[in-house]
């Protein structure tokens, strides 16, 4: 048993070791569709205090297998443009997920595709992916398993977006 300098029990490893080891790939994946999962669904509010609905999208098959792509949805944007892309973006995760979702946790495992762009690097930070779109799966994405089917919520309460 090692511990480190905080105390910490780490088993067999060797903390400071595993620091100058591998970590995740963190730079963008090309533009373009991809065959996703919702991985994470929570609804919230922004600093301003809009109703929003944060979204961590995994890809789920082919090269980029595992990679991450996160998403904000601000429904309650004062600004009623902004809103309605938002409400159109989730109602698209919906259709093409095939859910009904009441509460936020509910988008999770929805299968869709997404579409991204890559922002070029500025100043300081680094280039990213973006989510451009919600769609259907690309024809030409390898084959999945079917998701799982989602939870279904008591008392069919409608969700506020």
């Amino acid at each position: 048993m090692t511990q480190n300098a905080f105390g910490f029990d780490l088993g067999d490893k060797d903390l400071l070791a595993a620091a100058d080891g591998p970590s995740g790939d963190f730079s963008p994946v090309p533009a373009g569709w991809y065959d996703c999962l919702v991985d994470k669904s929570e609804g919230g509010k922004t600093q301003k205090g809009d109703e929003k609905l944060s979204m961590t999208f995994v890809i789920n098959t082919g090269e980029y297998q595992g990679r991450l792509f996160f998403g904000t949805f601000v429904y309650g944007h004062p600004k009623e443009q902004v809103a309605n892309i938002a409400r159109s973006q989730m109602a698209k995760i919906a259709q093409v997920g095939g859910i009904d979702p009441k509460t936020p946790d509910q988008f999770e495992n929805a299968r869709v595709g997404v579409k991204v762009g890559v922002k070029a690097a500025q100043g300081e930070y680094k280039a990213k992916n973006e989510i451009k779109g919600i769609g259907p799966i690309p024809d030409d994405a390898p084959q999945a398993a079917p998701a799982p089917a989602p939870a279904t919520t008591a008392g069919g309460r409608k969700a506020s977006w």
